[in-house]
């Protein structure tokens, strides 16, 4: 039973930080921001750099394309020039899987050290620190969890019971891959998974194989959940929600190929060049992870244009979205007080008018 709460007291701790991370970072993302990002994609090396950074930042591709809908609704950018932005931001979510695969015990303690300090001496009333210091408390907090699985998953997978669980999960692929496919829908996140999911292969609980077949059904799953939330959606959010789909799809399905390719026709060409590399097989797992990602955004950017049109067919933006974008406003008329005044007279006057 000890060993159990203490599993199950490390996962909780571990979403707890994630939310911690997420609510924080997001609430950073703010004006300033989203003006650097819709100034970075005029060119597609900087829009894919700063997807990779958001991606990190956020560590949620969909928080990353959501602020891309928001930029091209708000005509500060277009669709295509926000599109290495989306596709770049998966690669950015594996910054915090490859930490997982990192003993970071006295970092962590550290942190949480430095962080309670700071919240005794109440830094997180401070509106410019508020933020900060809740990210950094979500973050130990959620490598604290981590450990506290680690320290479990050693014991946990001495008991029969999780023996017989853990073979009855690895007899099929298929199965394995089921059920990452339900995780990654239900965390709507496949890199929380991926975390998961190195932390039980460090800590023996799960093996490589089984790991590897369970981070493609997650992967899989995410694209799941991104397809499900295009169903609400229209126009443009719609296709670049739909263009997500694809990037995270083909990294996916292609890994698993490969996967399967050096399991049953004895081809070297994923988990045996990396172990030849790197005998740790938890960063064997983060590198794999990683690897998904920079695979689906590589192979869909060549495709992107014909793509977008292809979805552009399939979810014409509505009426209504054009009429929604500001005529006379745009942000670097801020930089004068007087004639953003007046533009913001005509943008009245126009929106009366349609009234």
């Amino acid at each position: 039973m000890e060993i159990l709460s203490t599993f199950l007291g490390g996962l909780g701790l571990f979403f707890i930080g994630i939310k911690f991370i997420g609510g924080h970072l997001k609430s950073l993302s703010g004006r300033r921001f989203r003006r650097f990002v819709a100034a970075s994609t005029h060119r597609p090396l900087s829009a894919a750099a700063v997807g990779v950074m958001a991606g990190g930042l956020t560590q949620s591709s969909n928080a990353v394309t959501f602020i891309a809908i928001s930029l091209v609704t708000a005509g500060l950018t277009s669709l295509g020039q926000v599109a290495p932005l989306v596709a770049w931001s998966n690669v950015g979510t594996a910054g915090l899987v490859l930490l997982a695969a990192v003993d970071l015990r006295l970092v962590v303690y550290f942190l949480l050290g430095v962080v309670g300090i700071a919240f005794y001496f109440d830094v997180e009333q401070s509106p410019r620190w508020r933020h900060v210091a809740g990210a950094l408390l979500g973050l130990g907090l959620l490598f604290l969890g981590l450990q506290l699985i680690k320290l479990a998953g050693a014991p946990l997978s001495e008991l029969e019971w999780m023996r017989a669980l853990v073979a009855f999960a690895a007899a099929s692929d298929l199965l394995g891959l089921g059920l990452g496919l339900l995780i990654g829908v239900a965390l709507q996140s496949s890199s929380t998974l991926a975390v998961i999911a190195v932390t039980l292969t460090d800590s023996g609980l799960l093996s490589l194989e089984q790991t590897v077949v369970l981070l493609l059904g997650g992967g899989l799953g995410s694209g799941v959940a991104v397809a499900l939330m295009a169903v609400n959606l229209g126009g443009t959010a719609r296709q670049l929600a739909l263009f997500q789909v694809v990037v995270k799809g083909i990294g996916t399905i292609l890994l698993l190929l490969l996967f399967w390719a050096e399991r049953y026709a004895d081809l070297p060409l994923l988990l045996h060049p990396l172990s030849g590399i790197i005998g740790d097989s938890a960063m064997q797992v983060a590198l794999i992870f990683l690897v998904v990602q920079l695979a689906g955004a590589a192979l869909v950017m060549p495709l992107q244009r014909p793509l977008l049109g292809v979805f552009a067919k399939l979810a014409p933006p509505a009426p209504e979205e054009s009429l929604s974008r500001p005529r006379y406003l745009y942000e670097q008329a801020l930089e004068d007080a007087a004639t953003a005044l007046d533009l913001a007279e005509r943008e009245e006057r126009q929106l009366l008018a349609r009234l």
